[in-house]
């Protein structure tokens, strides 16, 4: 980020790789020294299959792309962005945006990930290999606004 913390998505305190028991469940990690220490977040979302991405934005916010799953079920029904103004320690749920929600589950596992375009605008890029959907299976971008997260003013 801009103030020099670094963000991890890691779920976990600790993953053996590429097999063993986890670690504790920390919900992302966070280090203001460069990486010599973490500590949990407990911010983040589930992460599911596909994982979340976090983008630093160049006036300074976080923005969080994650996956919404359906209840009792592991598949992909909508992406959201949420951002944060204190380096992914808080997330602003209440001004949250769904930018994609078919109805429907999302076939295969989208992977969305998000940059910024300009000052004014994110894009997220994905797939959704639903062949009944409207123009078959595809990749897909999808613009937003950054003022549809009320991140004027702060």
């Amino acid at each position: 980020t801009q103030q020099g913390a670094l963000i991890s998505g890691a779920p976990q305190s600790h993953a053996p790789v590429p097999s063993g028991k986890p670690g504790n469940m920390v919900n992302g990690l966070r280090s203001s020294d460069q990486g010599q220490t973490w500590q949990p977040l407990q911010s983040l979302p589930y992460f599911g299959v596909a994982g979340y991405d976090l983008t630093a934005l160049k006036q300074g916010p976080v923005v969080l792309t994650s996956i919404l799953y359906g209840v009792g079920r592991d598949d992909e029904w909508a992406y959201e962005l949420k951002l944060s103004h204190d380096a992914g320690q808080t997330w602003d749920h209440h001004h949250a945006v769904i930018i994609y929600n078919p109805g429907r589950p999302i076939k295969g596992r989208g992977w969305p990930r998000t940059v910024q375009i300009d000052e004014k605008t994110l894009g997220t890029l994905f797939y959704d290999l639903d062949p009944n959907q409207t123009g078959g299976p595809g990749v897909f971008f999808v613009r937003t606004p950054l003022s549809a997260l009320q991140t004027t003013g702060r």
